[in-house]
């Protein structure tokens, strides 16, 4: 092989590693930037699942307080009515029963 043969062998070459080696870089150059923006997806992703998970007990504290103030309201609503059913029951109680036939109730007015 003559030494010419071999310079045009060995630039084809370069010029082939070359060409390989833009299109890797261009290709790092898109992965770095693709990275960049998954790493900034995951920042702002991560904010939004704090932001929820704040949001989630915030409600479940509401749901908690209103669940109290529930089971307090219908205790007061059984307290209530079990004082009105005491309060009519001794009231019906002493009412004088005073059922009688009218078959049986001849006045005579003539004296």
């Amino acid at each position: 092989m003559s030494s010419e043969k071999l310079g045009k062998q060995l630039e084809s070459q370069l010029s082939e590693a070359s060409v390989k080696i833009a299109d890797l870089q261009r290709e790092l150059g898109e992965m770095s930037s693709l990275k960049n923006r998954l790493q900034q997806q995951h920042v702002d992703l991560a904010h939004r699942v704090d932001e929820a998970s704040a949001q989630l007990d915030q409600t479940n504290k509401a749901k908690t307080m209103l669940t109290r103030q529930l089971e307090e309201t219908r205790q007061a609503v059984d307290d209530e009515t079990c004082v009105r059913n005491k309060v009519r029951t001794p009231t019906q109680t002493r009412k004088p029963s005073l059922k009688v036939a009218p078959s049986t109730m001849n006045f005579d007015l003539r004296t």
